[in-house]
């Protein structure tokens, strides 16, 4: 198996052979995701402190979007500087990969369509996710991870092998 990546700008290939895929998977490492909607910034920082989380990793496709609040706390800043700041005020590192969000939300069949797009380019777009400091906890405003990409993200991790296995804080 190899992977090809096209780099428009320059216009070169390039390929991942089955060993540097390889390279990218870990044993033992759990992956955990979280859900802020509905949290105010208390309960949210104690889920990720109790777990020893070291990095977030906020999935949103946008994350300057209105949803980028906690609920019930109208006077917290609407914007991601809003969630870097208070990870980062318990030590966690915040990272934004927009590549893993969900472009397909609008349509009937998005988790579908996610699957699929995660079967064509998940290992070339995962790749950065791997540097990060662990544990990490992919990050997205739904709360139920079963109607969030973040849940295909993650069983798609695991099935993979990059981490072992799947927490879901709820």
């Amino acid at each position: 198996m190899s992977i090809l990546i096209l780099n428009t700008k320059d216009r070169k290939e390039s390929v991942l052979s089955e060993k540097e895929i390889v390279l990218f998977k870990k044993e033992n490492s759990i992956l955990y995701t979280i859900g802020y909607g509905g949290l105010v910034k208390e309960a949210f920082r104690s889920k990720l402190k109790k777990r020893g989380i070291k990095t977030i990793v906020d999935i949103r496709i946008n994350p300057y979007s209105f949803l980028n609040r906690f609920q019930r706390f109208r006077n917290f800043n609407e914007t991601t500087d809003c969630i870097q700041n208070t990870v980062c005020g318990v030590g966690v590192n915040y990272v934004s990969l927009i590549e893993l969000g969900n472009l397909f939300k609008e349509y009937d069949d998005w988790k579908y369509r996610y699957r699929e797009f995660l079967c064509v380019a998940g290992t070339l777009l995962v790749k950065p996710l791997l540097d990060l400091e662990e544990p990490i906890c992919l990050m997205c405003s739904e709360v139920d991870y079963r109607r969030c990409h973040r849940g295909i993200l993650a069983d798609f991790l695991v099935e993979k092998g990059y981490f072992s296995d799947v927490v879901h804080i709820d």
